[in-house]
């Protein structure tokens, strides 16, 4: 008889199942009665009276109600995974002190959760300032504090890749919560749940306003905090590349820097070629505007504006125009790839003045990529172009040649990317991080040894394999020429003027390798000037310096 009646249920069970028509159902009721979904799951999800949720951490729960509300008879509304909880959901309770409630597990084990309840006073009730404040990427500067509301987020990467593409996209993330629970939130104008974290996508190079706006529970009060994220600009490759004999450790070996376009630049078939890379367009013929003298070339590249269907063209910054140098042969070879009329050993203005000497101006050899000082009198090629890069920075000039508003020149313009404030931060003594770049670099230049292989394999041997001080990193390098160029202010005298950040200790006499070599002479290699601020060739025996340089990349969670 005992056997018929269990035939009988297990039949029942098999035609209940395949009776079922959706297929989960019946997965469902077979789990159910083969108990495969016996788990240890006791979590209190969520927990909310009168609609206000409260904050669970760990096997703590604390609700926050606004003033005046009776704690005797709460009626709390609660989620949870486990097989049962104890006091139920919608039992009233009094939260005079704290109520313990007990979640069961489907396999019969428990966890307790201590609830408790406070009521907020006029003070709380009015209160908007934020408790927590925490970014994912780059440094929150200067340090949180509630009564603090403006910050600077940096540096944040240009890009999370270890190889990017010019045109890399880059995000960051901000974690905030108001002091008060139950005082409300938003971020860019977006309503966010408290302590939740908020994606802002798309960040442009450079600065990025945030603005988190907390309102009291009374509506009263609104206090408004602003975090400029600022992500770092891209430092692009050099284009040197790979030749016999090479070192390793040179950038033509290393390639270190965010990657070109590939074509990079774009025939306008109007006279004019864009720079995918850079963003900027360029007359076509370098030589079109033909000799001038500064003031001159100034002018005549300004009167252009409405030609070619642009309005703002002019004579190229120093970081305009050396952002087309291509460290893997001379420029005028391979800018006549792409544009006309570069010849061999001739000389282009910028509109960046040298400020140690008056009447001195940058100037761009072309045939070897350095560049000269040349007085304002002297007759040089006048070059335009147009635009507005959304990647190159500013080149740190505030003041106009001829001190006139529209004048036209670098100090006038000040166009690029704004820096950030502050430029730099320290997080170990001895090292600067920069916002605007996010390398880090050694405070000081360091001696090594005479002649440039030798410094190459100086740091690589000994710093990071920490025979001298390398900060707790194995991976820094001889800056290639982009990277140290970043460093120069085409408003100050010389290099020195990181001294002002109180955080580097440079010296203007010592002059810095980069990691290039010369695409003029197999017997030289590039050079930073720490007076001009460009970089420049000597012999690859000189006695100079260096300032190790490494990637920061600051991830916070």
């Amino acid at each position: 008889m005992k056997n018929i009646v269990f035939i009988s249920i297990s039949a029942m069970l098999l035609f209940s199942v395949a009776a079922c028509s959706d297929t989960a159902v019946g997965n469902d009721l077979w789990d159910n009665v083969t108990s495969s979904k016996v788990t240890s799951n006791k979590q209190i999800t969520s927990f909310t009276i009168n609609g206000y949720k409260a904050r669970i951490s760990g096997t703590t729960v604390k609700a926050v109600l606004p003033k005046d509300t009776p704690v005797t008879s709460l009626t709390p509304v609660i989620n949870h995974n486990g097989a049962a909880i104890s006091p139920e959901s919608g039992t009233a309770q009094d939260f005079s002190s704290p109520v313990t409630y007990t979640v069961t597990a489907t396999d019969g084990t428990t966890e307790k959760y201590t609830v408790s309840v406070t009521i907020l006073d006029a003070a709380g009730m009015a209160n908007a300032n934020l408790s927590v404040l925490k970014v994912k990427k780059g440094k929150l500067q200067p340090d949180f504090s509630s009564s603090q509301i403006s910050y600077l987020d940096a540096p944040i990467p240009f890009s999370d890749s270890a190889n990017p593409a010019y045109n890399a996209k880059q995000s960051n993330s901000v974690i905030a919560d108001p002091e008060i629970l139950i005082a409300t939130m938003t971020i860019n104008g977006t309503p966010v749940e408290n302590a939740q974290e908020y994606l802002i996508s798309n960040l442009a190079v450079g600065p990025n306003n945030v603005e988190i706006k907390v309102t009291s529970a009374d509506k009263t009060t609104t206090n408004t905090y602003s975090v400029t994220m600022y992500r770092a600009i891209p430092i692009f490759k050099t284009g040197a590349g790979y030749y016999s004999g090479i070192n390793p450790l040179e950038d033509g070996a290393t390639q270190r820097g965010v990657s070109w376009p590939n074509p990079r630049f774009k025939d306008n078939g109007n006279g004019t070629v864009t720079d995918i890379m850079t963003g900027l367009t360029w007359l076509k013929n370098a030589k079109q505007l033909s000799l001038k003298k500064y003031v001159d070339a100034v002018s005549t590249a300004k009167s252009l504006s409405g030609s070619y269907g642009y309005e703002d063209w002019a004579l190229p910054n120093i970081n305009e125009i050396r952002s087309l140098i291509n460290f893997n042969e001379s420029p005028h070879v391979y800018l006549n790839k792409f544009l006309q009329n570069f010849s061999n050993i001739e000389y282009w203005w910028t509109s960046t003045t040298y400020i140690n000497e008056s009447e001195k101006v940058y100037s761009l050899i072309v045939n070897n990529g350095v560049f000269s000082i040349d007085g304002t009198n002297e007759t040089l090629y006048a070059w335009a172009v147009s635009g507005e890069s959304k990647n190159l920075p500013k080149t740190g000039q505030i003041e106009s040649y001829n001190l006139t508003p529209g004048f036209g020149d670098d100090g006038d313009l000040e166009k690029g990317i704004t820096w950030p404030i502050p430029r730099f931060h320290s997080n170990i003594e001895g090292t600067v991080i920069d916002n605007m770049t996010s390398l880090m670099w050694v405070n000081n230049q360091i001696y090594a040894k005479k002649g440039w292989i030798p410094t190459l394999e100086y740091i690589n041997e000994n710093m990071n394999t920490g025979i001298i001080d390398n900060y707790g990193f194995d991976d820094w390098t001889i800056p290639n020429a982009k990277e140290i160029e970043t460093l120069s202010n085409f408003g100050k005298a010389d290099i020195t003027w990181l001294n002002e950040s109180g955080l580097f200790v440079v010296a203007s006499g010592k002059w810095i390798w980069t990691s290039n070599h010369s695409t003029s002479s197999s017997s030289q290699a590039r050079f930073y000037n720490t007076v001009a601020q460009a970089v420049l060739h000597n012999s690859k025996d000189s006695d100079l310096w260096v300032l190790p340089v490494r990637q920061a990349k600051i991830i916070n969670y």
